[in-house]
């Protein structure tokens, strides 16, 4: 059931690579958080490809441990 999607996806990326096959640069910029005296978190973060102002992606962790939810 998944192998005609698997197939049609990898053709894809294919064209993709023989159109675009060079590196692409990427960014991945943070902001603290102003919660207090304590602590910096949440920390925001987001993804954007060199020379371009788009943020692909962002995330937020709401703490040194915690685990990152991401948003597109």
């Amino acid at each position: 059931m998944f192998v005609p999607i698997a197939l049609e996806e990898r053709e894809q990326k294919e064209q993709y690579n023989l159109i675009n096959n060079m590196h692409n640069l990427n960014k991945v910029y943070r902001q603290k958080g102003e919660q207090g005296v304590f602590t910096d978190y949440p920390h925001h973060f987001s993804f954007k490809i060199e020379g371009q102002s788009e943020v692909r992606m962002a995330a937020v962790r709401n703490s040194e441990n915690g685990e990152f939810i991401i948003s597109s």
